[in-house]
């Protein structure tokens, strides 16, 4: 049986709107590695997207290991309100939580 994957939050999520998007982004080290996730969340569902992406150290350089089909995508909130509520933020969580899944199975 293979151990179990050793995940340490680094950051808080960080919920923010920019380019008419709203974002969640957190950062986790993973079985020594660095990884980032980030969702973004658009009016327009073909300009959303859900990424895990690992730091190449050598280079440095983030790059995409996972991501979420934006019709799979659970987040969800317009860019036009202030800020999102405890629900919405829940949803982009729930993509986070998808995300790290993931990247737990390929950094294994």
């Amino acid at each position: 049986m293979a151990n179990a994957a050793h995940v340490k939050n680094l950051d808080e999520v960080n919920f923010y709107n920019s380019q008419q998007s709203w974002f969640a982004q957190q950062h986790y080290e993973l079985n020594g590695f660095k990884v980032r996730v980030t969702i973004k969340r658009n009016a327009y569902d073909d300009q959303s997207s859900a990424i895990a992406q690992v730091l190449d150290a050598k280079t440095p350089k983030w790059n995409t290991i996972a991501s979420i089909p934006h019709p799979q995508m659970k987040s969800n909130g317009s860019y036009v309100i202030k800020s999102l509520s405890a629900t919405q933020q829940a949803t982009f969580k729930q993509d986070i939580l998808t995300l790290i899944n993931k990247a737990k199975m390929l950094l294994a």
